[in-house]
């Protein structure tokens, strides 16, 4: 493979190749002093003299050079391991990308590979859940009965669980979660002709790494020919050590939530829509209950791609054994240590789906007691409403009855105003004939006096000047409220004139702005043209 050109990417469709490219572009990192390739070569040294084979384990690196991972893959090493790392979960690989290409070329890895670059990449959280699934591929065939088995390569991935010391997040913090879910990717590749084991190992726990190189020192001890699917065995065995401690703390939250919705008292148990006195769940405990939901979720696609993962070696483990040909042959052990695995992976799905099903009838009781909650809420409103009703009409009634005692005093005044009309002339009369203006005789003789003519002096101008007054106070109370009228009229329309005068300006202004710019546009298309 050209470096050049990068890696080839046959198995995926042309329109996912841009985006690939991006990723890999926050994947790797940009500098060869930021780049910290580890190799760990494991190999013998035979005395010239007395023929004495001395076992070496070096930890070379970190690799900067691609000359350095050339000279590595021609060294007739019993194994090696390379190991990428990473500052933590979500940031680049200490490795640039033509230094990865150059060890792809080097040992001729398959293009695979690349399927397991892909979750690597710079993230600010946690988004690829599903591993790639296994990949295996034979480098050659072999003839059935010979004792050696055939070359191969093979790649897979699996997650893990590791405490992540942010101790100093727990403090005040109700959503404080200890445990970080980690991933490690695995290539190997072993060549029959020569026995040698290569792996790269992309962020391995310091456990998994340490537990191979143990294995491979201890096999060197013993003269014993390294099994390539027993190494993959202490490798996955691993993977249990913190599940079964993180479901726990899972369960245990969980409760705690679920705690709190399902002991919550109603004041009366016989009154409908009673009140909730102890609830003190809201809706930021249905986001809680949905964040442990989504762990719960990824916990179950995280244990069948594990138990896939398991059972692909475990089947390539029975098929590459060599049955009576197999020297010093581990294959059986390997095979059931891998079996007891997949057997603790089922264990664990079983509880994360019980765990489902117990966090979805949490959050449907919870959503339960908040429609309650709300029922009772509208519930307090309606009686509030009705009792307002109440009082309106009580206070209808009370206007029912002021107004029918408001008519009945007005039909009383009626009756009166028309008995004083009645009586009204013969009181003007009465009191006309008993004033000093007429006189009355001992015969009986009406006769008036010589100054009756200032009663009419007296009383007609007074009664017209009366008359007038009020009759200047209406018109004048008549002026003023059409005055007012028409002064609120006049200042809407002065502001409608002014508001229109200002939308006529700048319509002005932008048609002479128009103009000046058309006559400019020509002036430059002339001076353009004058020019040879």
């Amino acid at each position: 493979m050209d470096i050049d050109e990068g890696p080839s990417f046959d198995w995926v469709e042309s329109s996912a190749v841009s985006e690939i490219n991006a990723n890999f572009e926050s994947t790797f990192c940009h500098n060869l002093e930021d780049s910290k390739l580890q190799i760990t070569r494991f190999y013998e040294i035979v005395e010239e003299n007395s023929g004495d084979r001395e076992r070496c384990c070096v930890h070379d690196g970190p690799l900067v050079f691609p000359e350095d991972i050339k000279k590595a893959a021609v060294q007739p090493d019993l194994c090696q391991i390379y190991a990428i790392y990473q500052r933590h979960s979500h940031s680049r690989l200490y490795i640039t990308r033509e230094l990865f290409e150059r060890l792809i070329t080097a040992y001729a890895i398959f293009d695979r590979i690349w399927d397991f670059i892909l979750p690597y990449h710079f993230q600010v959280r946690e988004s690829d859940i599903g591993n790639a699934p296994f990949r295996f591929r034979r480098l050659e065939s072999v003839i059935p009965g010979t004792p050696r088995i055939a070359s191969f390569e093979c790649a897979y991935s699996f997650r893990y669980v590791v405490l992540n010391q942010r101790k100093g997040q727990k403090d005040g913090n109700p959503d404080y979660d200890p445990w970080s879910i980690r991933q490690t990717a695995v290539y190997q590749q072993y060549h029959s002709e020569n026995g040698k084991t290569t792996f790269v190992l992309i962020t391995p726990s310091d456990t998994a790494k340490d537990g191979l190189e143990e294995t491979i020192l201890r096999c060197q001890e013993r003269q014993k020919p390294l099994n390539a699917f027993n190494l993959h065995r202490i490798l996955v065995s691993t993977l249990n050590e913190n599940w079964r401690l993180y479901i726990r703390g899972l369960e245990h939250l969980l409760k705690s939530q679920s705690d709190r919705v399902t002991l919550a008292k109603v004041q009366s148990e016989t009154e409908a829509l009673s009140p909730l006195p102890d609830l003190v769940v809201n809706f930021v405990d249905r986001q809680r209950l949905k964040m442990i939901e989504d762990k719960i979720l990824d916990l179950v696609i995280i244990f069948e791609s594990l138990s896939n993962t398991i059972d692909q070696l475990q089947r390539r483990c029975r098929s590459h054994c060599l049955g009576p040909l197999c020297e010093d042959c581990t294959c059986l052990l390997t095979v059931d240590e891998l079996e007891e695995q997949i057997h603790e992976i089922q264990v664990n799905l079983g509880k994360a789906n019980i765990l489902h099903k117990r966090v979805e009838g949490t959050a449907k009781l919870l959503s339960d007691l908040l429609e309650y909650e709300n029922a009772q809420i509208a519930h307090h409103n309606e009686k509030s409403l009705n009792g307002l009703v109440q009082e309106s009409r009580d206070e209808n009634s009370k206007m029912r009855l002021l107004t029918e005692r408001s008519t009945r005093d007005a039909t009383a005044v009626k009756i009166l105003t028309v008995i004083t009309l009645f009586y009204l002339p013969m009181t003007v009369v009465a009191n006309f004939f008993s004033t000093q203006l007429i006189r009355v005789d001992n015969g009986g003789r009406i006769s008036l006096i010589s100054e009756f003519w200032w009663f009419a002096v007296v009383s007609v101008p007074l009664t017209i000047g009366t008359f007038l007054l009020w009759q200047y106070w209406l018109s004048a109370s008549i002026r003023k409220q059409e005055r007012g009228q028409k002064l609120g009229f006049s200042h809407e329309t002065s502001m409608n004139n002014e508001q229109w005068g200002n939308s006529r300006i700048k319509t002005s202004l932008q048609w002479m702005r128009g103009k000046f710019d058309l006559l400019r546009n020509r002036r430059q298309g002339g001076a353009a043209a004058d020019l040879p």
